[in-house]
């Protein structure tokens, strides 16, 4: 096959031994996961395992009850399993054998992103400092014009009760007159 994928494939579904463990899984109840780890760490003469791996075994035996009680299946595949349960190690991805690399750490790259870090800090800083000025601006502005309303609602005010106040006299020096008048007609 021409594709990793497929080759990734044909080799998660045969064992060590060429026998098939999709077959084996498939009599056994195990997931394939589980099979193939078992597969590849005990040890063909003896039978027996390395303390670590027995305790993986274990954990992705946990992993396979848990995923059967909260699911009522188990459908994880190697790439969802391995992680889940074997801890990460420097420089391929653990349980998955050969495959995409993890990026390496070089001390120069770090320096650079340290720098641009500090960079873009001090942007934000003076970016902060920008906006807080243009908040109080904001402020100062929105106050200023809150008491100018304020004076005009007050002078308003004021204008209409002195308007008010006059037309009362008014009115009233208009009903005396009247008044006036009709009680000379009446005399």
């Amino acid at each position: 096959m021409n594709n990793p994928q497929g080759e990734v494939q044909q080799s998660q579904s045969e064992g060590l031994d060429g026998t098939s463990l999709e077959a084996d899984s498939e009599q056994q109840g195990d997931p394939l996961y589980e099979r193939l780890y078992e597969k590849t760490h005990r040890h063909a003469t003896t039978g027996l395992m390395e303390p670590d791996a027995e305790a993986n075994l274990k954990a992705l035996r946990e992993l396979h009850e848990k995923q059967l009680q909260e699911h009522g299946v188990d459908n994880l595949t190697l790439q969802e399993a391995f992680p889940m349960v074997l801890k990460e190690c420097s420089g391929y991805i653990r349980g998955l054998g050969a495959g995409p690399k993890p990026p390496k750490k070089t001390r120069g790259a770090s320096d650079e992103v340290r720098a641009e870090i500090e960079q873009l800090q001090q942007a934000a800083a003076e970016k902060e400092c920008a906006l807080c000025a243009e908040i109080e601006r904001v402020k100062q502005e929105s106050l200023e014009r809150e008491n100018k309303l304020r004076q005009e609602s007050i002078d308003r005010e004021n204008r209409l009760k002195q308007e008010s106040t006059e037309r009362e006299k008014k009115m009233r020096a208009e009903l005396m007159a009247e008044l006036m008048s009709m009680m000379q007609l009446s005399t």
